[in-house]
């Protein structure tokens, strides 16, 4: 939860000129300055739109990503909170994060297995963001490896973490019969009999049946024929 929930701090720091300096802690080596910093970007960007712009003018996402591929664990929670915040803001804020390498280190990331869910499921919804209206966004996530990572993230885990990867795989190939095809090879038919089956959870279900639609409707027959 924002320890700020009326947003009143957020804009009083931030039009106290904030934001340039955290970003510099940010860069900093000092792992606990990374973290505070980390901490106050996740929570001035929460529901602020002009915050998250702030950030990207003053080349606040690259740092983000950095403290995300090398910060400690609790440092990684709180920059992909903040890059969840900024994913859902302006196309301006997508398009930083997208240039900013964020896809092939996310999927990296979620592909090592190691993360808190929460912080795994965060990671999805930045790609969810990012792929929901961009090819090129979604060329990155495939050219990443993407697709058999969150095959295997709906397998099995936890189900908020299976319901993020069912709508990031459905966003992917959605429009594209290569990419189809590929989530068959990835060995999605099973999983998707798994998960939409009677001992899964309503939600679960519910989400792993749209992207099994999804997949009927771009895939083709061959595609088809594997799901049948």
């Amino acid at each position: 939860g924002s320890a700020d929930p009326t947003g009143i701090n957020r804009i009083a720091v931030a039009r106290a000129g904030a934001i340039p300096p955290l970003i510099q802690l940010l860069k900093s080596e000092n792992s606990e300055g990374q973290l505070q910093a980390a901490w106050a970007l996740h929570n001035l960007t929460s529901k602020n739109a002009d915050n998250k712009e702030v950030v990207v003018k003053e080349n606040g996402v690259s740092p983000l990503v950095t403290a995300l591929r090398m910060g400690t664990a609790e440092t990684k929670a709180q920059a992909i909170g903040a890059l969840r915040n900024l994913s859902g803001g302006g196309l301006g804020c997508k398009a930083a994060i997208q240039a900013s390498g964020a896809i092939p280190t996310t999927v990296a990331l979620l592909a090592k297995g190691s993360s808190h869910p929460q912080v795994q499921a965060n990671m999805a919804v930045v790609l969810y963001n990012l792929c929901k209206d961009s090819n090129d966004s979604k060329a990155a996530a495939f050219r990443a490896g993407a697709l058999p990572v969150f095959v295997s993230l709906l397998g099995g885990g936890v189900q908020q973490v299976q319901q993020e990867a069912a709508d990031v795989m459905r966003v992917i190939i959605s429009g594209n019969s290569d990419y189809c095809s590929a989530m068959i090879s990835a060995g999605v038919g099973p999983v998707l009999r798994q998960t939409t089956g009677p001992a899964a959870p309503a939600r679960l279900r519910q989400q792993a049946g749209l992207l099994k639609k999804e997949l009927v409707r771009c895939g083709g027959p061959d595609v088809q024929k594997a799901l049948s």
